[in-house]
C-alpha cells in the first residue's frame, strides 16, 4: 500500500496532466473532422453539434471500458513501487514511440495507424442517411480510443492506480476529472465548428504543427513517466 505525501488536490493535477497527455492524441480529433466533413456535405450544419457529441459518448463509453479494465487489473496485481515504475515505464515507452513514429513521412497528417484501420474508421462515418450517422460516429468515437491503446492505456492505468491508492471513494472523481482533460479537445471542437469553423481548417492546423506537437507530446510523456515511475508523489509504508 501507499501513503501519499501530497494532498488530494495534487493527486487531482497529476490525475488531470494524464488525460491532457491522452487529450494530445490526433486520431479522434482526426476521426471527428473527417465525420463531420462527410456529413455536413449535404446541407446539415444543424446536426454538428448533435454528430459531434455523439462521437464524444463513443469516445466516453471507450474510456469507461479502458478504467473498468485497469481496476480489474490492479485489483489483481496490487499497487506498490513495482506497480509505479512498471506505468512510468510504459509511459515512457509509448513517449519515445510519439516522438519516433507518430506521424507517417508524409506532407499530410497521417498517424501511424495502419491504413487499413483507419480506412475502415474513416469507412464507418460516412454512412448516407443521419440515422445511420449518428449510429456509425458514435462507434467511430470508441474504437478511435482502442485504435491508439498503446498510447492511452497506461495514461488510464495510471489515472486508476493514484485514485485506488489514495482512496476507493476518489476513483470517480478523479476518473471524471480525468474524462473532462481527455475530452477537451472533442469540446472545444464542437464549439469551434458549431460557431461556423470549417473542419478543414482544424485539419490544416494539424497538419502545420504536428512536428512541433510530436517533439513536444513524446517529451512530455517522457517527463511525466519518469516522475510517476520515481514514485516521488508517495511513500510506502
Amino acid at each position: 500500500m501507499y501513503e501519499f505525501t501530497t494532498g488530494n488536490g495534487f493527486l487531482v493535477y497529476l490525475v488531470a496532466a494524464a488525460g491532457l497527455l491522452h487529450a494530445s492524441l490526433q486520431l479522434p480529433l482526426a476521426t471527428l473532422t473527417h465525420a463531420l466533413t462527410h456529413n455536413l456535405g449535404r446541407n446539415r450544419q444543424s446536426h454538428t453539434v448533435p454528430l459531434a457529441g455523439f462521437f464524444l459518448l463513443g469516445f466516453l463509453a471507450a474510456l469507461s471500458t479502458l478504467a473498468l479494465a485497469s481496476l480489474l487489473l490492479l485489483s489483481q496485481l496490487g499497487i506498490n513501487q513495482a506497480t509505479y515504475l512498471t506505468i512510468g515505464a510504459l509511459i515512457c515507452i509509448a513517449g519515445a514511440g510519439i516522438m519516433l513514429a507518430y506521424f507517417r513521412d508524409n506532407n499530410g497528417a497521417a498517424l501511424w495507424v495502419p491504413r487499413r484501420f483507419v480506412q475502415k474508421l474513416y469507412k464507418l462515418t460516412e454512412k448516407k442517411t443521419l440515422a445511420e450517422a449518428y449510429g456509425s460516429i458514435a462507434v467511430a468515437g470508441f474504437l478511435a480510443v482502442f485504435y491508439e491503446i498503446i498510447f492511452c492505456f497506461p495514461l488510464v492505468l495510471c489515472a486508476i492506480a493514484i485514485s485506488a491508492s489514495a482512496s476507493e471513494a476518489t476513483i470517480s472523481q478523479h476518473m471524471l476529472t480525468y474524462a473532462l482533460a481527455a475530452s477537451a479537445p472533442l469540446i472545444v471542437a464542437m464549439s469551434v465548428l458549431a460557431g461556423g469553423t470549417s473542419p478543414v481548417r482544424i485539419h490544416k492546423w494539424r497538419i502545420e504543427s504536428k512536428r512541433f506537437w510530436q517533439f513536444f507530446l513524446g517529451l512530455t510523456y517522457i517527463c511525466f513517466g519518469l516522475y510517476i515511475a520515481s514514485g516521488q508523489f508517495a511513500m510506502h509504508y
